[in-house]
């Protein structure tokens, strides 16, 4: 019982893992695409946008699951 205990938690933690470098590379690819986009319609516009390209507000308490 204890040994399958524990090979189900091996087994969440690196379903964890796998699902955070996912959604660690799929931010990295979106922030890829909204520096494209910016650039795209900072070219359409002759001039730079107000928010700067790298500018990611910081994650906030409220952003957290909760839990």
């Amino acid at each position: 019982m204890l040994t399958e205990s524990n090979k189900r938690l091996s087994d969440d933690k690196a379903w964890m893992q796998s699902t955070r470098d996912k959604l660690a590379q799929a931010d990295k690819t979106l922030d890829e695409a909204f520096t494209k986009l910016k650039g795209s319609a900072d070219q359409q516009t002759g001039k730079p946008s107000s928010e700067g390209a790298s500018s990611k507000p910081a994650a906030s308490s409220k952003d957290k699951p909760k839990g």
